[in-house]
């Protein structure tokens, strides 16, 4: 791909449409969330809709809740997907126990369905999640993805803690191989240094100044959208720091402007210094327009392999 000068690019947007989680899981810094509390509602959907018009970024319900809390998530869905959007969602399996849910989730059809597994071996999934078990997940997972064929694709976003073998990685992968389920698997992270407990961290240790980076490459790609229409710069931001202005206060052009300024210089925000996300490290070729979103997900490939 020929290069190009580095310029924001509304490639893909998560969407928290809530932040409340009735989940406990250790991987997640819930106690210290400082944001508001609060569901999106359908207006600030459709203003987020017309906010993206032109656009099309790939969309993901996710954030820092669990996003079938909000009554009108499977409505979302349905409203971006009759405009045009690719838009996924990213669950835990605990909150996919119940076959109403199931029901509206196979009716939806999302594009993408990411169901989360934070630890690889039974043991640290049972210490990360203490509200469903280990083998429970699996047969749910392994239902709903027999349900999906033909409608929606689905992936397993598995996360390699601090009390994971090495070991297991390869028979976690062989596992859900013989399931014909895709599962990609993750380090944790800190979550800019949130993330009390430390031993579950298994990613590089944090810092600009160690990877040379005066800002983050992720930035670069991927916008966040809280429940109440604020545009927070990163999805780790718990008491609203890094916001860069609301969907009815700025342009999408005003908002790309922000973040050229803010990747022209260094990034001071509180938690980047703290921030062990490896995605914010790389350093992506830039080529075409990615107008596709075919292109989009293999530059995302890309990214990911080059970790």
């Amino acid at each position: 791909m020929r290069n190009m000068v580095k310029r924001p690019l509304f490639l893909s947007i998560d969407l928290e449409i809530t932040n409340i989680c009735h989940n406990i899981c250790r991987i997640c810094p819930r106690q210290a969330i400082k944001r508001p509390a609060g569901l999106m509602g359908v207006e600030c959907f459709d203003a987020l809709m017309n906010f993206l018009h032109g656009f099309n970024p790939i969309l993901t319900l996710s954030g820092m809740g669990d996003p079938l809390l909000n009554e009108h998530w499977d409505y979302f869905i349905h409203l971006a997907k009759s405009r045009g959007y690719n838009i996924g969602l990213n669950v835990h399996p605990a909150s996919l126990r119940s076959e109403e849910i199931q029901n509206r989730l196979m009716e939806a059809a999302p594009n993408r369905l990411y169901i989360s597994f934070p630890g690889l071996a039974r043991e640290s999934f049972a210490y990360v999640n203490p509200t469903i078990g280990f083998d429970e997940s699996v047969e749910i997972i392994s239902r709903i993805a027999e349900s999906a064929k033909g409608r929606f694709g689905i992936a397993v976003s598995a996360i390699k803690t601090g009390l994971d073998d090495s070991n297991v990685v390869q028979s976690f992968k062989a596992m859900w191989k013989d399931k014909g389920i895709r599962a990609n698997i993750y380090d944790c992270h800190s979550r800019g240094g949130h993330l009390c407990d430390t031993g579950l961290v298994c990613t590089r240790s944090p810092g600009w100044h160690k990877r040379g980076s005066k800002t983050c490459s992720l930035f670069l790609f991927h916008t966040f959208v809280a429940w109440d229409g604020s545009i927070l710069a990163c999805c780790h931001d718990l008491d609203g720091q890094t916001a860069l202005g609301h969907l009815n206060s700025l342009t999408p052009h005003q908002l790309l402007g922000l973040k050229k300024e803010l990747i022209s210089g260094f990034m001071s925000y509180r938690l980047c210094k703290n921030c062990d996300e490896p995605l914010r490290y790389l350093q992506p070729a830039w080529g075409n327009e990615l107008v596709s979103i075919s292109s989009r997900k293999k530059l995302f490939k890309i990214l990911k392999d080059n970790l």
